[in-house]
């Protein structure tokens, strides 16, 4: 188990416990799709009374960061699926996806 911690963005100060769903290789770039515990609210992020249950994290630097997960704490740029139920199903590019923060991906101590 990971979790997600941020500095810069209140809503992400977490901890955020994060269970790995899939590391896949999407629009150039190594994406990790978390679960998240607990869930993010979708009214903080436009998003109604939805529950944003999954993030898709890349890395902020090096993207064999997130493909090796073996150094940690890991820089990554957090973003929101744009389909909530189906986080696997990324369409668009990256530039054009909606990114909510800045964050840290450490191993659960």
């Amino acid at each position: 188990m990971l979790n997600l911690t941020s500095t810069e963005y209140e809503r992400l100060t977490g901890p955020i416990a994060c269970e790995i769903v899939s590391n896949m290789h999407v629009n150039k770039r190594q994406v990790l799709v978390v679960k998240t515990e607990p869930p993010l609210a979708g009214i903080d992020y436009g998003r109604g009374f939805r529950a944003i249950n999954y993030l898709l994290l890349i890395a902020k630097y090096k993207d064999a960061e997130i493909k090796n997960l073996n150094k940690f704490p890991i820089d990554v740029v957090v973003f929101i699926p744009d389909n909530l139920e189906e986080p696997l199903k990324i369409e668009r590019k990256w530039s054009k996806m909606e990114s909510i923060g800045w964050a840290e991906l450490n191993e659960n101590q």
